[in-house]
């Protein structure tokens, strides 16, 4: 009883030591979130160059037709934004912003990518800039 009562005094000491010194375990995934949309933005090529999979590929379903539509008509603003499912900090997709999505299948089966595509189609149509849109999204996502 005394060991574990001593080893989580230690553990304690320990993590506030370290949180002292300004230690942590790593950015939060709404840091990561920030600082690649930073990056995005401040690019000054292209991030994705490969093309997106062709819209008629999903004339069964209106939504994902749309959104893969928006992904060819505004490449340059999806190429500018983060994606909030969080591919893009995933080791497992790696995507290099919200346009990878649109160069496979993976936007077919993920309502935030489809989302944001078609959401970022209105609001360039309204006149709004990437960072606009990107500050639009990141005030949903992040500020909930």
């Amino acid at each position: 009883m005394n060991r574990i009562i001593v080893a989580a005094v230690v553990f304690i000491i320990s993590a506030s030591a370290g949180y002292t010194a300004g230690y942590t375990l790593g950015p939060s995934k709404e840091t990561e979130a920030v600082n690649f949309q930073k990056n995005l933005l401040a690019s000054k090529t292209r991030n994705e160059t490969r093309p997106t999979q062709d819209p008629r590929l999903y004339t069964a379903d209106p939504y994902v037709f749309s959104a893969y539509s928006a992904a060819r008509e505004i490449p340059k603003v999806l190429d500018k934004l983060f994606c909030y499912c969080y591919c893009a900090t995933n080791p497992k997709f790696n995507h290099k912003s919200l346009l990878t999505c649109y160069v496979d299948e993976h936007a077919t089966r993920c309502g935030v990518c489809l989302k944001e595509a078609v959401a970022a189609k209105q609001l360039t149509g309204e006149g709004k800039k990437p960072e606009e849109i990107a500050k639009i999204f990141a005030d949903y996502y992040l500020n909930r």
